[in-house]
C-alpha cells in the first residue's frame, strides 16, 4: 500500500545512509565483534555501547593505549568490505526513484565507506538516477 505524500519544493534533501537508506547492522556487529576479540574485549559488552557512537570514541574509551586513527581505518575498511546482510531499507528504492532525474542528487560519503564504494553498491541495488558522490 502506498501512502500519499504531500509535494514540497526545496533546494536539497539530505539522507543519512545507514538506518535510512540501508541497514548494515549485521555487518557492523560482525566487525565490532571481530575487533573486540582481537583486543581481548567482550564483544557483547562492546556492542552495547558502540551503537550510535562514532568509532573513534568507542576505541578511545575502551582501548586508550591503541592508535585510535589506525584502528578506525581498520574497522571501517572491514565494514566497507563486508556487505553480507546489508539490506535496502523498506521504501528506500521508491524514495530514491522519486527524486527527479534532473535534480542532480548527491550521495554523501557514509561513515567508513568511500564514496566510490557507496555509489557502486547503490548502483547494484537502487534504480539508476543522477546521483553522484559528494566529496
Amino acid at each position: 500500500m502506498k501512502i500519499p505524500v504531500s509535494q514540497f519544493h526545496c533546494a536539497a534533501i539530505l539522507f543519512d545512509l545507514d538506518g535510512v537508506l540501508v541497514d548494515s547492522t549485521r555487518s557492523v556487529a560482525r566487525q565490532w565483534s571481530l575487533w573486540a576479540e582481537e583486543n581481548n574485549l567482550d564483544p557483547a559488552a562492546l556492542l552495547e555501547i558502540a551503537h550510535g557512537r562514532r568509532t573513534i570514541e568507542v576505541i578511545q574509551e575502551l582501548t586508550p593505549h591503541l592508535a585510535a586513527d589506525s584502528e578506525v581505518r581498520k574497522i571501517e575498511a572491514r565494514e566497507a568490505a563486508d556487505t553480507d546482510g546489508v539490506t535496502v531499507m523498506p521504501g528506500a528504492k521508491d524514495l530514491i526513484a522519486a527524486i527527479p532525474q534532473d535534480a542532480g542528487a548527491s550521495l554523501p560519503p557514509a561513515r567508513g565507506y568511500s564514496p566510490l564504494h557507496v555509489c557502486s553498491w547503490h548502483e547494484s541495488r537502487f534504480p539508476k538516477s543522477s546521483y553522484r558522490p559528494m566529496m
